[in-house]
């Protein structure tokens, strides 16, 4: 959810045991440039056949996402108005229902936005690391 221009599907395309791929985006722009920088036209059929890239959102209920065991919510939330994140909660956690969510933001050193984070007036702290970052099989993080 929030494939962009793909980089983590890339990487899940190399895990021969990952049965199939939805990558999902708001953005058709998004979708358009992760067709293009994985190559779907030149994949192998048996490669192609693991991999849907479809428009939708993830504040809407897609039946399309149900059955999978696993969803990464990829630097998405962020860009949800706080009064949506219900609504998400019950797309993803009670429609959707993969066995295991991983949600992503952003690090501070990583956008353009010049609002501090965490905000001054969140409850919780928030450390930024730039230490290791551990990677899928199949190699080091892109």
């Amino acid at each position: 959810m929030g494939c962009g221009e793909g980089k983590l599907v890339r990487r899940l395309l190399q895990i021969p045991h990952v049965e199939h791929i939805l990558a999902l985006d708001v953005s058709w722009r998004e979708l358009e440039r992760a067709q293009q920088r994985l190559h779907v036209a030149e994949m192998p059929p048996r490669q192609r056949e693991r991999l849907t890239l479809a428009q939708g959102s993830v504040l809407y209920h897609d039946p399309r996402l149900a059955g999978y065991d696993a969803a990464a919510v990829v630097e998405v939330i962020e860009h949800l108005d706080e009064s949506r994140l219900v609504t998400f909660e019950q797309v993803v956690f009670a429609r959707a229902r993969p066995g295991v969510v991983l949600i992503t933001t952003p690090t501070p050193t990583t956008t353009s936005s010049t609002t501090p984070w965490p905000p001054a007036n969140s409850a919780t702290s928030t450390t930024a690391s730039s230490g290791p970052r551990r990677s899928l099989p199949g190699g080091p993080p892109a």
